[in-house]
């Protein structure tokens, strides 16, 4: 079932059904009324003056503009794609204190159900998937919110960012989200749209992406692609100015005919393409472009690859850009690489990620009261990180010298490994050589007084 058999329209007049209830049970939403303003999505409108060779300043930055740029540029791609993939590895796990204080799994909560299963027609890698490209590429994440008849969620869908705009009064107070595809409009509660926003210091209602950041640079990476591409489909040559014989008038016609002879004959797709051009009755050519080789075209290519990568925080070697090939091409640094991008994106992401669940969702079922008071959390497990393996590694190895050295319980032990803890674990393990010592008495004999007990006198 896709998104829009979710919508059923009587008459004049749009609902959005509650599809999670059988037969006549279905709840139906209320649609929009004329009171109400979407609030445009995407920021500022682009610029449209021109620049040189009659690029814009500055690409468009609306939502359906950056959902093409993400389309087309190869690293912004890769770099989504990347951190996507990341994501699919830490387990989501919902966590509640036992009698002991301690904080112990809760298998089978009905949150973990969802998110492990958001949908019929998607997994938990998908929704993941859908999560991180709606949020690095739109600065925002919407998922419907089904809930069954006592209003606990039940699934969740993701939609397209470019579809769904905030319902604001004209006091600038948020009433709900509204859908538009086609000939279909739709109106959510905000209790019934799941909203995870990148912040933007000037829209609280929008988010503001790293692609939308990145875009001169990836404006520009893409017209390199383009000069490049239509250096090689002009034959190899720079683009120049044909003269004819002086005193010979053209027409617009005469010049198209021209020009299209000329691409014909000497262009990529031309069967002389690199053969020399005969001119005749006196015209001429002059260069007026740049070949590839006097435009610095790597140095170029990197400089925009690397601000690209910066902005997504992903090493250039990681998605095989050329700033990465050339500057860190071994795996040593990949290694490095890997961990940084673990470090100083990953982590940063799934802090965040677990915040919005706590604050956002697992209220749902717990209440605010068990959530902000630590009864219950969500969390998540990075044990099957590879990129953090050698961390657990380290960690457990700081615990085992602990344990041989009598500083920690065997059950203090247990648990930095992730083990459950031993029914006969409350003792410490120390050396043969060591000789246990009352601090008392320590103290006792550097100022050279007695100890405070004594061994008994021989009979």
């Amino acid at each position: 079932m896709g998104l829009l058999d979710r919508f059923t329209r009587t008459g004049n007049s749009l609902t959005v059904l509650d599809l999670s209830t059988p037969g006549d049970e279905k709840r139906a939403l209320t649609t929009t009324s004329t009171a109400l303003v979407p609030v445009s999505q995407g920021g500022t409108p682009a610029t449209r003056s021109v620049g040189v060779q009659g690029r814009t300043r500055r690409a468009d930055v609306d939502v359906r503009g950056l959902i093409n740029w993400q389309r087309r540029n190869e690293i912004v791609y890769s770099c989504i794609e990347k951190i996507a993939d990341a994501a699919m590895d830490p387990m989501f796990v919902v966590e509640a204190l036992n009698t002991k204080g301690d904080y112990e799994a809760y298998p089978g909560h009905p949150l973990q159900r969802l998110l492990s299963r958001p949908n019929p027609l998607m997994d938990e890698v998908d929704f993941r998937r859908a999560w991180v490209t709606s949020e690095h590429v739109a600065g925002v994440f919407y998922a419907e919110i089904v809930r069954n008849g006592i209003g606990l969620p039940v699934a969740l869908y993701p939609l397209n960012p470019a579809k769904v705009s905030p319902v604001v009064t004209n006091q600038n107070v948020l009433v709900g989200y509204q859908f538009v595809d086609l000939n279909v409009r739709a109106f959510f509660r905000p209790e019934d749209i799941l909203v995870r926003r990148a912040f933007d210091i000037t829209n609280p209602y929008g988010g503001l992406s790293p692609l939308a950041v990145a875009l001169n640079s990836v404006d520009a990476d893409a017209a390199q692609t383009d000069f490049i591409r239509s250096f090689f489909n002009g034959g190899g040559q720079p683009s120049g100015v044909l003269t004819v014989a002086d005193g010979k008038i053209l027409s617009d016609d005469d010049i198209n005919m021209i020009q299209q002879q000329w691409m014909m004959k000497y262009g990529r797709k031309a069967g002389t393409s690199g053969a020399p051009a005969v001119l005749e009755n006196g015209a001429t050519y002059a260069k007026i472009g740049s070949g590839i080789d006097e435009i610095e075209s790597g140095e170029l290519r990197a400089q925009h690859e690397a601000r690209i990568c910066g902005v997504f925080g992903v090493p250039p070697v990681l998605v095989g850009a050329y700033a990465g090939i050339v500057h860190q091409n071994n795996r040593a640094g990949a290694k490095a690489a890997q961990e940084d991008f673990w470090i100083n994106k990953m982590s940063p992401l799934f802090r965040r990620w677990r915040s919005f669940i706590n604050t956002c969702l697992l209220p749902e079922w717990e209440g605010d009261d068990a959530v902000i008071s630590g009864k219950v959390r969500a969390v998540w497990d990075m044990s099957q990180v590879l990129a953090m393996q050698e961390d657990v590694k380290q960690r457990q190895e700081l615990a085992a010298t602990a344990l041989k050295a009598g500083g920690i319980t065997l059950n203090e032990y247990r648990k930095r490994i992730g083990e459950e803890p031993d029914a006969n674990g409350a003792v410490y393990m120390l050396p043969s050589n060591v000789t246990v010592v009352p601090a008392a008495d320590i103290g006792q004999a550097r100022t050279g007084t007695q100890p405070t007990t004594q061994d008994p006198k021989p009979a």
